[in-house]
């Protein structure tokens, strides 16, 4: 996973200094509702920050954009008698192509189509009993699965370089991986 990181970065970077377009870094923190969709049985939805993410955009013209976004967030599912119960860390690098539309002559929000990878590491698996106790333990287990999504954005000038960004974002994985609805707020800077 370092290496598909470590290569979205020298992609980012060789496309800033060659592409005579706008382009934006910046740093975000989003309120997620996840859903691990997790091969044994069950789990519950946690809601949760994640305070990593890095995004990359990039205007083809005015109203079309590429993006690529690093997400990193841990978290701890709760077991019960039918769900099971994990620690759970995961990176993502997703990649998106949105059109801006115009709505009205102040509101017009990017809609982006998302497609990415995951790869998840759930440790501590287990689920319990009626009472509360240990029942079962179950391996721990990394995967690695595709994802695809869509997403609304908003931006707001702060000063001549600087945008604050709203998103709203809805990933779904293609296996057993992480269903993620969020919404970030990104600080932007146009280089």
């Amino acid at each position: 996973m370092v290496k598909v990181i470590l290569s979205v970065v020298c992609v980012l970077f060789f496309h800033a200094g060659s592409v005579n377009a706008d382009s934006y870094f910046g740093y975000g923190v989003s309120a997620n509702n996840y859903k691990v969709e997790d091969p044994i049985g069950g789990t519950e939805s946690k809601t949760d920050s994640a305070l990593v993410h890095f995004i990359y955009y990039s205007t083809l013209n005015r109203n079309t954009r590429w993006s690529v976004e690093v997400t990193n967030d841990d978290f701890s599912l709760d077991a019960s008698t039918t769900n099971i119960g994990q620690e759970v860390d995961y990176i993502s690098v997703n990649v998106g192509y949105g059109k801006r539309f115009a709505l009205t002559r102040l509101f017009k929000p990017w809609v982006d189509v998302i497609g990415g990878i995951q790869n998840i590491d759930a440790t501590g698996r287990h689920n319990v009993d009626a009472g509360g106790f240990l029942n079962q333990t179950f391996p721990n287990r990394s995967e690695t699965v595709f994802n695809v999504g869509l997403s609304a954005t908003e931006g707001f000038k702060l000063a001549d370089k600087v945008d604050l960004n709203l998103r709203l974002m809805y990933l779904t994985p293609l296996g057993d991986g992480i269903e993620d609805l969020s919404f970030a707020t990104f600080i932007t800077y146009k280089f």
